[in-house]
């Protein structure tokens, strides 16, 4: 159980950087 929130973490904290990243793009 530990294991599964400490992966789904990893992905919203991964998904929000990779979208942080793309954003200034888009803006452009």
């Amino acid at each position: 159980m530990r294991f599964l929130l400490g992966a789904l973490m990893l992905l919203v904290s991964g998904s929000a950087l990779a979208t942080i990243d793309v954003m200034p793009f888009k803006d452009e």
